[in-house]
């Protein structure tokens, strides 16, 4: 006869007093505090755990954050916001910390998705904070409506839009000044955005979303309203100065050179690193000067990559669509590329074999801790090989800037000659060097 299965009840996790007084054991429930790794269903930052903290009579949500592996800080959740969490004050201790259990089951997602909402959290402690005098509710609500009906980009351009509202909404609430007055405040301005260590790009992005806010805000009633004037020279200087002093800050791409591919081609098959396809990766962005995008593109062919022989000079020429480029007509789009040296009709049959696979950020990492290619503000990256393009033309001989910046589609040579020359070489010139009697 089978004996028949008990379920015994789960007993109650209870730790025991230590003190050592004659009187009775004191036993203490011990609060258990649930971990989320992150939150899809809102938009809050999932960089710890939350738990319930109960009291006699009540309750409150927090954050607990971890540096280093340790904890760092306590953050109390502003009761606002429990909807996204699917509770409300009015729950017992008991009931919210079984809504957050449950909260914890339902959302799960990477890191990247933590470190968004994050950001979203901190958007959201910043907005309410905002001096509703000098950004009246109704108003900004109007005005990102402006903003959604006027965006020709995409849903991601348009938040990202909306976002650098948020920090000059931050920046002219810690001034306190009126549209009217930003241009004779305009060097104040430049000290916050210098302190803040954003850079150059960011803030005038952030000047330009300032003088649009300005315009709208004023027609509605001053009608006042002068621009902002984009910092320039010290101004400028300075800026630049303190946001290459920021940690985390992308690096430029450091350009890639033939005897630097040959190290990481060795390096890469022998360690096991790099297999020969990534290598061949490199090697077609390298000798055709091609951004990641537009070669993992050419998979495509259409549009995107094409190769004929041009009767007129005798020469294959391989044609890559530039996707990236906007506010350009089509017809400009496309660049042309002749091959004209060994490396590249070896480059030209990877294309076609479609024989290539982008190396990871990892593997390129382990690659620079190897070799300590790096320097203080250039890294090694799949965009170093655009990057080397230019200055290996001219390593095989090449003397037209013209020619070059055409190959890598660039509509103004300025662009060339600017972004993409690495200044750390010496230009000798053409002329003959004379040597001392």
């Amino acid at each position: 006869m089978a004996k028949k299965k008990i379920k015994k009840p789960a007993k109650k996790l209870v730790r025991k007093s230590n003190s050592k007084a004659k009187t009775k054991n004191v036993l203490t429930k011990v609060t258990h505090r649930t971990t989320v790794t992150t939150t899809i269903e809102t938009n809050l930052p999932s960089t710890g755990s939350y738990y319930i903290r109960a009291r006699k009579k009540s309750w409150s949500l927090y954050l607990k954050t971890y540096k280093d592996g340790k904890p760092h800080s306590y953050e109390k959740i502003d009761p606002s916001v429990f909807y996204r969490f699917s509770i409300n004050p009015s729950m017992s201790a008991t009931e919210a910390k079984q809504r957050i259990k449950e909260f914890n089951k339902i959302n799960k997602g990477s890191k990247i998705e933590v470190a968004r909402q994050a950001r979203a959290f901190q958007r959201y402690k910043q907005s309410i904070t905002i001096n509703q005098t000098l950004f009246p509710p109704e108003m900004v609500a109007l005005f990102k409506q402006k903003m959604t009906n006027e965006n020709f980009g995409s849903a991601k351009h348009l938040e990202k839009k909306e976002y650098v509202f948020n920090i000059a909404q931050a920046i002219i609430n810690q001034l306190g000044y009126t549209p009217e007055i930003y241009n004779e405040n305009s060097k104040t301005i430049y000290k916050i955005l210098s302190k803040r260590k954003y850079s150059v790009n960011y803030c005038q992005k952030i000047i330009s979303i300032l003088n649009e806010w300005g315009k709208f805000a004023t027609s509605k009633g001053s009608g006042y309203y002068k621009n902002i004037t984009m910092p320039r020279g010290a101004y400028r200087d300075e800026i630049q100065k303190q946001s290459t002093n920021k940690s985390g800050v992308r690096k430029e791409a450091l350009p890639m050179t033939q005897v630097l591919l040959d190290q990481i081609s060795s390096i890469g098959l022998t360690q096991g690193i790099l297999g020969q396809q990534q290598i061949n990766a490199l090697k077609a962005m390298f000798y055709f000067g091609l951004r990641p995008s537009e070669l993992l593109k050419t998979k495509l062919e259409g549009k995107y990559f094409s190769a004929v022989t041009n009767l007129a000079h005798g020469t294959d020429v391989i044609s890559i669509y530039q996707e990236k480029l906007k506010g350009v007509p089509e017809q400009y789009k496309t660049k042309h590329i002749p091959v004209k040296w060994k490396e590249q009709i070896e480059a030209l049959k990877i294309i076609r074999d479609k024989n290539f696979k982008m190396p990871t950020y990892i593997a390129i990492s382990k690659i620079v801790e190897i070799m300590k290619c790096n320097t203080e503000n250039k890294r090694l990256s799949p965009q170093s090989c655009r990057k080397g393009f230019q200055n290996w033309c001219y390593d095989k001989g090449e003397t037209s800037i013209q020619a070059v910046s055409s190959w890598m589609g660039h509509l103004d040579v300025a662009m060339s000659f600017k972004v993409y020359r690495d200044r750390d070489r010496v230009l000798v010139g053409q002329a003959p060097i004379e040597k001392a009697s």
